[in-house]
């Protein structure tokens, strides 16, 4: 881990831990959302990790998120 920003629904930001990994991921964005596909090892199975733009209203990500905003990526 190592130490990284993290911003607060309220503006607000503070130093946490974070996990960290290097490597070439599949990466799609837009203006307001981006996404990363981390493959598991040894399998056919991957995780998309789907957040918003940094500094952007949750909420207001988290209304528009849908299965038509996702496939736009």
């Amino acid at each position: 881990t190592q130490s990284g920003t993290f911003y607060l629904n309220n503006g607000q930001s503070k130093n946490v831990e974070m996990m960290t990994q290097t490597d070439n991921f599949a990466y799609a964005n837009n203006n307001s959302t981006q996404m990363l596909i981390m493959p598991y090892k040894h399998s056919s199975l991957a995780m998309a990790i789907i957040l918003p733009k940094q500094n952007s209203n949750i909420n207001q990500f988290i209304s528009a998120l849908n299965a038509n905003s996702i496939t736009n990526l």
